[in-house]
C-alpha cells in the first residue's frame, strides 16, 4: 500500500497541516517520545515525571492524530479471537522469566544483568526500602501495569506498526518497530549517567536490546493473531508483572 492509503490513517486536519504520511509523523513522535524517556530515566529524580508524561502522551496520540479508520487499523477495535486474552498473558510471563534466566546465567547479579539495573533504579529512593517487601513489589508493579503497557502498545504495536505496514509491508513494519522498541529500552539498561558521566554497557546492553526487540515481535504476533490491541496490552502487563516478580522474588 502506498502513501495515499497511509495518509487515511491521519485525521484530515493533520493531513492538511503536516502534509506528511502517517509513518513519518509516527517516526517524529518516536524521536520526541524517546527524548522525554531519556530525560525521565537518565535525569535527576525530579525529572521522573517526564517518563510518565511520555506514556500518557502515547495513550492520547491515537485519539489526537488518527482518524476513526486509523484507530481501527491500529487495533482499537473488537477482538477477533478471544483465546488470545488468555494466551497473550501466558506468553508475556514466560518471556519475562526466560529473559530473567538468560540474564542470571550470563551475568549473575552484576551490573550487566538488566534486571539488576532495573532493581537499582527502584532502590534510588531509600525511603521505599523501608517498606515491607510485598508493599515494595506493589508500589513498583502498579504503575508498571498501568503506564507503559497501554502507552507503548497503543503507539508501537498500534499507530507506528500499522503506519509502517501500510507503507512498507508487514514484515518490514514488524522488524522496524521491534528495532525501535529495543533501542529505546537501552535507556533502562545499557546507557546510564553516573558521576563519571555517560556510561555504556555495550555487550549486555546490545543483548538486552535484542531481547526487547524479540518481546516486541511477540507483542506484534499477539496483536495480529487476536485482531486487536487489547490482548497485546494484556501480554505486556503480564510481562511487566513477571519481570517485577523475578526482580523482587527470584533475583538474589
Amino acid at each position: 500500500m502506498g502513501d495515499a492509503t497511509n495518509e487515511l490513517l491521519l485525521r484530515p486536519i493533520w493531513r492538511r497541516l503536516l502534509r506528511q504520511p502517517a509513518w513519518v509523523v509516527c517516526l517524529a513522535c518516536y524521536v520526541i517520545l524517546s527524548g522525554l524517556r531519556a530525560i525521565g530515566t537518565l535525569g535527576q529524580s525530579s525529572d521522573r515525571l517526564a517518563l510518565v508524561a511520555s506514556f500518557v502522551i502515547m495513550w492520547c496520540l491515537p485519539f489526537i492524530l488518527y482518524s476513526r479508520t486509523g484507530r481501527q487499523r491500529s487495533g482499537i477495535t473488537k477482538i477477533d479471537r478471544l483465546v488470545w486474552l488468555f494466551l497473550g498473558p501466558v506468553l508475556g510471563v514466560i518471556a519475562a522469566l526466560v529473559i530473567y534466566v538468560i540474564g542470571y546465567v550470563l551475568f549473575g547479579t552484576t551490573i550487566d544483568n538488566w534486571y539488576v539495573t532495573v532493581r537499582m533504579s527502584y532502590q534510588a529512593d531509600p525511603r521505599l526500602l523501608e517498606l515491607p517487601h510485598f508493599v515494595q513489589f506493589l508500589v513498583f508493579t502498579t504503575p508498571a501495569v498501568i503506564f507503559s503497557p497501554l502507552g507503548e502498545e497503543l503507539f508501537f504495536r498500534g499507530m507506528f506498526q500499522v503506519s509502517l505496514s501500510e507503507r512498507f509491508g508487514a514484515r518490514i513494519a514488524t522488524g522496524t518497530t521491534a528495532l525501535a522498541f529495543g533501542l529505546v529500552h537501552l535507556l533502562h539498561h545499557g546507557v546510564t549517567v553516573g558521576e563519571a558521566g555517560l556510561q555504556l554497557l555495550p555487550i549486555s546492553g546490545a543483548l538486552w536490546a535484542v531481547l526487547m526487540a524479540g518481546v516486541s515481535a511477540l507483542l506484534a504476533l499477539v496483536r495480529v493473531k487476536s485482531g486487536a490491541i487489547w490482548p497485546a496490552i494484556a501480554c505486556h502487563i503480564a510481562f511487566n508483572i513477571g519481570m517485577n516478580y523475578a526482580i523482587f522474588y527470584l533475583l538474589p
